[in-house]
């Protein structure tokens, strides 16, 4: 007799996963459809990690409406780490 979990896992509704998206093609989509530029998206992004990386080091998370927060954390080793808490818009696709 099947276990009640594998019986859950076959019959759940599940994603069927494609290419994931790096960040060229994130920028090409988002030139596309705003009145940036492709280096203008790409220094964007750019900026943003850094951004995120900055307040991070500084001890402080970094919220970014609709897509989720960066909080810095620290491994048992003493290496800076970050935890990423997804934004509830994005759970639900709403803006």
């Amino acid at each position: 007799m099947a276990s009640r979990i594998s019986v859950l896992n076959h019959y759940r509704p599940q994603i069927e996963y494609g290419e994931t998206a790096d960040w060229r093609e994130t920028a090409d989509w988002l030139a596309s459809t705003s009145t940036l530029s492709h280096s203008d998206v790409i220094g964007a992004l750019t900026g943003l990690q850094d951004a995120v990386a900055h307040f991070n080091r500084q001890g402080r998370g970094v919220r970014l409406e609709g897509l989720g927060t960066y909080l810095p954390n620290i491994k048992l080793s003493g290496e800076l780490d970050v935890a990423y808490r997804l934004g509830p818009g994005a759970k639900t696709g709403a803006e």
